[in-house]
């Protein structure tokens, strides 16, 4: 864990990339990757915004950090890690009959 400073403490501090993306693109990387992804437009909604202006220099100023990874790269990346390590959904798994998936239930031999 760092240690952060006294300047730090308390401040809220944006974690962004350096360029600038817009939903469309952020919806278009994660199509890209994953197969039967559709994106649906929708009309804006009050409140919604366009963008706004991005900037770590507090970031880099209180905890010197810096973004690393592009934001197509860090999308790849996580839906790569995600296919990986989730776990299967209701759905997904195969249903037994009531009981049967620990032994109980499960008539006796005859023998």
């Amino acid at each position: 864990m760092l240690a952060i400073d006294d300047a730090a403490r308390n401040a809220t501090i944006a974690l962004e990339g350096d360029e600038r993306v817009s939903v469309l693109a952020m919806a278009q990387a994660v199509r890209d990757h994953i197969p039967g992804v559709r994106i649906d437009h929708v009309p804006a909604r009050p409140g919604d915004f366009r963008g706004r202006p991005v900037s770590n220099a507090a970031a880099e100023a209180l905890l010197g950090w810096r973004p690393t990874t592009r934001f197509a790269d860090g999308v790849r990346q996580y839906v790569e890690w995600y296919m990986a390590n989730r776990q299967p959904t209701r759905d997904q798994v195969v249903s037994l009959p009531p009981r049967q998936a620990d032994g109980v239930g499960v008539p006796a031999s005859s023998e």
